[in-house]
């Protein structure tokens, strides 16, 4: 999803935040997660090797070998650090979904108040079109 690098690139200085795809974190002593697309606060320290420091939003974007037992594990463990946003996005068929509270749901709003960060994730969809 380039498209969602490159939206959140274009607003990078405006929204103090790093933009990084294929991010490792670490989500435990023995487990660590790769995100497809990570935005991360511009004021944390860099982080070598795989982070410890969640980002801000991660977004996991669907594949067609992919299950649904471990995308959803995923998902737990990038909630369980503490990001902010967690998304899923199926390319194939355009569905964006936001993983909250350990349910998946269809949304349309990005939104993070404390950082004053707000659009409707068409505003990413029309970058690929």
């Amino acid at each position: 999803m380039d498209a969602i690098c490159h939206w959140f690139n274009q607003h990078a200085e405006e929204w103090n935040i790093r933009v990084r795809p294929e991010y490792t974190n670490r989500a435990s002593e023995t487990r660590y997660r790769i995100q497809d697309d990570s935005i991360i606060d511009f004021d944390l320290p860099k982080e070598s090797a795989a982070a410890v420091t969640p980002p801000i939003a991660a977004f996991e974007v669907w594949s067609p070998d992919d299950r649904i037992s471990r995308v959803l594990q995923r998902l737990h463990d990038l909630e369980t650090m503490g990001v902010a946003q967690i998304w899923l996005v199926d390319p194939a068929d355009g569905v964006w979904q936001r993983f909250h509270d350990g349910r998946l749901a269809v949304c349309e709003d990005f939104h993070l108040g404390d950082r004053n960060i707000h659009f409707q994730r068409g505003e990413i969809t029309k970058l690929v079109r």
